[in-house]
């Protein structure tokens, strides 16, 4: 089926009102040498990614679009339970990772971010 895994455009965070929806409301919060993931749950049907590469932590536009394009794939590649809207926000040390690297990283910030999850449905 063509389109089956493609990244749409009702899969990411289009305007600013919608990143500052996940900042303001943010109940799940994860972060690691890569970065920083917020969540905030929605009622929409898919889940929702925007992605925050700053000049400032990161100066070479290649390495900025590099990083934004690892992260749109592994999202891509994602399933999820519930819909929620996410926000990455990279640091400067993501620059010198390989692929692999960087994926491993990736992964290791979805398992926390689920696990604080988790966590905050058993405490309530």
């Amino acid at each position: 089926m063509p389109g089956l895994n493609t990244f749409s455009k009702t899969s990411r965070l289009l305007n600013p009102a919608s990143y500052a929806a996940v900042f303001d409301g943010c109940s799940e919060k994860a972060s690691n040498k890569i970065g920083t993931l917020l969540s905030v749950e929605t009622t929409l049907p898919e889940a929702r990614i925007g992605i925050i590469v700053a000049k400032r932590q990161i100066k070479q536009a290649s390495q900025r679009n590099r990083v934004k394009r690892l992260v749109r794939e592994d999202f891509r590649l994602r399933s999820f339970e519930q819909s929620a809207d996410y926000v990455f926000l990279a640091r400067h040390s993501c620059t010198g990772l390989s692929k692999k690297q960087f994926s491993y990283e990736l992964d290791s910030l979805w398992r926390k971010l689920v696990a604080s999850k988790r966590s905050l449905n058993t405490s309530q």
